[in-house]
């Protein structure tokens, strides 16, 4: 199946590429042949090729005004984003912000994770995304459930667990896990900062969350 869409997906990619670039290439064909070439009919591929086009717009056009003008404006346009754009992408990068944000799950999971169909589902696969595959590819019960986590977890948010669970084996669920809720939520105020809005949730298990527009 994997190899299926491999192949659909590059065939895919191939045939939205040929398009531009065959325009590409004949725009460069068509500069290195005379005019009664360009005009033979059917098409002559195979020619002696000529600069005198290239000649022709360098010596009867003031073709380094307008390519000057050209550089000058794309120039102008990259610098102006780029002053723009890397300090908020620095700040991006740096402070990780964004509009979603982290979950705090304090549970002591005594009794583990719950069925074992569901524990195996939710920590393997190397990625949310391979998760979600295989659940597209053989539904199982207990593993919709781990889906929805990855569908979550490939969104961006992350989740501090605080539990009696193994280390590894939170990090294995792909969350991140902490002793205290302090711990945890100090890490959330370093990651988003000591600004950020909280949202405390008692009963989390039986409320629906909604986020009003700002």
């Amino acid at each position: 199946m994997k190899t299926f869409k491999s192949i659909l997906f590059h065939g895919g990619a191939i045939a939205l590429c040929v398009p531009p670039v065959f325009v590409f290439v004949w725009m460069i064909l068509t500069g290195l042949k005379t005019g009664v070439q360009n005009i033979a009919y059917p098409p002559e591929f195979i020619f002696t090729p000529t600069m005198e086009n290239f000649r022709a717009v360098f010596q009867q056009y003031n073709f380094f005004r307008y390519l000057m003008n050209s550089l000058i404006v794309a120039g102008l346009a990259t610098g102006i984003s780029l002053v723009l754009g890397l300090p908020a992408a620095y700040s991006i990068a740096k402070y990780r912000q964004g509009k979603i944000g982290i979950v705090i799950l304090v549970a002591a999971c005594n009794e583990g994770i719950g069925h074992p169909r569901f524990a195996e589902w939710l920590t393997s696969g190397d990625s949310p995304q391979e998760l979600l595959d295989r659940i597209r590819e053989r539904f199982v019960l207990g593993g919709h459930k781990a889906a929805a986590i990855a569908k979550t977890l490939r969104r961006g948010v992350r989740v501090f667990l605080v539990s009696s669970l193994d280390a590894d084996l939170v990090h294995g669920m792909g969350f991140t896990p902490f002793q205290s809720a302090q711990a945890a939520l100090d890490a959330a105020r370093d990651a988003k900062g000591h600004s950020a809005l909280l949202a405390l949730m008692p009963h989390a298990g039986s409320t629906m969350p909604v986020v009003a527009e700002s």
